[in-house]
């Protein structure tokens, strides 16, 4: 008999066990996603290893961009070669900084062409959009990041710009119509 009550006191005691051990994992985590709405509280690891990961991700997407837009280089410069332009140089393409928003392309509309017709600079001097390209986009500043100001149509009397000062294939020109606005030099050329 005594046997019988040590095993049923036994048995009693390892099921609370089990039973204690099931809600208290309930009630720790409640059964919630660490981070959530429902249970805000997360420790310092938990936030530093889902940033690792998610900072691990974008740095193999920004390689494998960046390996792309390589090949992309490698491909228009060979089609530059081709047509008998000059080619640009690959790793070389990236526009001027700035802190304007627009996008990335060589900023034309219509068909256009690259390599920089435009000589050495002068004051003064006066661009002309190319015969290939319908139109040019003005920006706020040189390179393609920067917002787009406005449009200079070819012969509707846009034309000449005025050279007011140069960065690098860019240059600052004024419209004919008194607009101002830098245009990329591989869409104009001199007179």
């Amino acid at each position: 008999m005594k046997m019988k009550r040590t095993a049923f006191i036994s048995g009693l005691i390892l099921t609370g066990m089990a039973i204690g051990f099931l809600i208290g994992s309930a009630v720790y985590a409640g059964g919630r996603e660490p981070g959530s709405a429902a249970d805000p509280l997360v420790a310092r690891s938990y936030v530093d290893e889902h940033m690792a990961s998610y900072v691990a991700d974008l740095e193999k997407k920004v390689a494998e961009l960046s390996a792309r837009a390589l090949q992309l280089e490698n491909a228009l410069a060979q089609l530059q070669k081709q047509v008998g332009l000059t080619p640009i140089k690959p790793g070389e393409a990236v526009s001027g900084s700035g802190t304007g928003t627009g996008s990335s392309g060589n900023g034309s509309s219509g068909t256009g062409s690259t390599g920089s017709q435009t000589g050495g600079f002068k004051p003064g001097q006066k661009l002309y959009i190319l015969p290939e390209n319908s139109a040019v986009n003005l920006r706020k500043g040189p390179g393609t990041n920067y917002e787009k100001v406005g449009t200079a149509v070819r012969g509707s009397g846009c034309e000449p710009m005025t050279v007011l000062s140069r960065s690098g294939d860019w240059f600052q020109v004024k419209l004919a119509d008194g607009r101002t606005g830098w245009v990329a030099g591989w869409l104009v050329t001199a007179s």
